[in-house]
């Protein structure tokens, strides 16, 4: 049942355990959604209550959606902990809860959703290290989104692991630490092409749309730096892009980061890295838009920046650097 973008409001009512998609997302639904608990033998493939005005926790009461695909609480005023029967969901590929009031620590046994494909829970008040389960279990994530929380410590190595990673988002955090140099790793993000996700018969937009193949995919994706919107459309395969920004990131920039040659989007902004540009950042020559701005970089402008022709948008304000701009910059 697709009820979305309408003008629908008030309290979600009891549905019937035998519906396999549900998608409320986009009305004015207010309340809580305990009618979840309601479903016994659940046969829910797809959830979709986003943007709505939904209120209180969602109850431990998920051992009943072993079924479930897809399931989108993005952008409600939801709040409380991610529940311990979130290990049920096994079946889970999408997990959307960013825009929320959702805190504590991510649970441990939110590891056991093996076949993950795309993790956001920006935009909420986690906290707690980043988890090294995260690289250890999730193998299959190619989207991993925990931007705008109180993570701190620093970046799990083991976040490395995640070579099928294409979109990677932990800014405005406080991480510390240097950049591990091993996401030289993230071979997607080297490799052309993408990764094919099988069996999500469903239309997705938000970072990206899954086509009802579940193969083609049609990306449109806002990265948003300092306020300054910067949107990216890019047809047939994910875009590939990482975030660091807004955290208190030290150390220089790994020199093995511009072997990430498939890299559309980097930002770096906002964090205390010192040293000089990568020389061979040049390499990335499929970047539309670098962010280095707000740290204590110097040196010179590497002259192998010419060669990214494709170059869109470029920031490296307030630090340090000196001497000549090169001219084809």
């Amino acid at each position: 049942m697709d009820l979305s973008s309408n003008n629908f409001y008030g309290p979600i009512p009891n549905v019937s355990s035998t519906m396999a998609s549900l998608n409320l997302s986009r009305n004015k639904f207010y309340g809580g959604i305990s009618f979840l608990c309601q479903i016994v033998d659940g046969f829910l493939q797809v959830l979709d209550l986003s943007h709505n005005f939904l209120t209180g926790e969602l109850l431990d009461c998920l051992w009943n959606f072993k079924q479930l695909k897809v399931l989108n609480l993005g952008h409600n005023n939801l709040s409380g902990r991610i529940p311990t029967s979130i290990e049920s969901l096994i079946k889970l590929k999408v997990l959307y809860l960013y825009n929320n009031n959702f805190s504590g620590e991510l649970p441990i046994s939110l590891q056991n959703c093996t076949s993950l494909n795309s993790l956001n829970l920006g935009g909420n008040k986690f906290s707690g290290n980043v988890p090294v389960w995260i690289g250890g279990n999730l193998l299959r994530l190619y989207v991993l989104i925990l931007r705008s929380n109180n993570f701190f410590g620093t970046m799990p190595l083991q976040l490395c692991e995640l070579e099928n990673l294409q979109i990677l988002d932990l800014s405005i955090n406080n991480l510390h630490g240097t950049i591990p140099s091993c996401l030289s790793n993230l071979t997607s993000m080297v490799q052309e092409g993408f990764t094919q996700v099988q069996d999500l018969q469903y239309d997705y937009s938000s970072y990206f749309d899954l086509g009802r193949d579940g193969v083609a995919y049609a990306d449109h994706a806002v990265v948003e730096w300092l306020g300054d919107k910067r949107e990216f459309i890019n047809n047939l395969r994910l875009l590939k892009s990482i975030d660091l920004s807004s955290n208190n990131l030290t150390g220089q920039i790994p020199y093995d980061i511009t072997n990430l040659y498939e890299v559309i989007a980097l930002n770096l902004s906002g964090n205390a890295l010192r040293g000089e540009i990568p020389r061979n950042i040049g390499l990335m020559k499929k970047l539309l838009a670098l962010d280095l701005s707000r740290n204590n970089l110097s040196g010179d402008i590497p002259s192998s920046m010419s060669q990214m022709s494709l170059l869109d948008y470029l920031d490296v304000s307030c630090n340090n650097l000196s001497d000549r701009i090169p001219s084809s910059t």
